[in-house]
């Protein structure tokens, strides 16, 4: 039953209070730090779309896709740099492979 009231026990805590025993409000710190399990979903999502297509497109039609957007506008230049071929888009798409045929 005691641990049921430990959150609460610790809630309570951190209310200060000065020496008249008035509780002092003091307003939370906000972190800038950006969540590490979203930024990992975002890098996993990323390349299992990046699998997907060179599985569904195949090694050559990948290829071509990405050097025909290495000579385009700084934007497609950049989106061929993420999306080019790299040890874990083949794994990703070797795994799908085996699912698909």
């Amino acid at each position: 039953m005691a641990t049921v009231h430990l959150p609460f026990e610790k809630r309570i805590r951190k209310i200060t209070r000065n020496h008249d025993r008035l509780i002092i409000a003091r307003p939370r710190r906000r972190s800038a730090s950006v969540p590490l399990r979203g930024v990992l979903l975002v890098i996993a999502a990323g390349f299992a779309f990046k699998g997907f297509l060179h599985a569904d497109l195949g090694q050559a039609t990948y290829g071509d896709r990405i050097s025909a957007s290495q000579s385009g506008t700084l934007i497609e230049k950049g989106g061929a740099w993420l999306m080019q071929v790299d040890p874990v888009t083949v794994w990703v798409a070797e795994q799908i492979n085996t699912f698909l045929h």
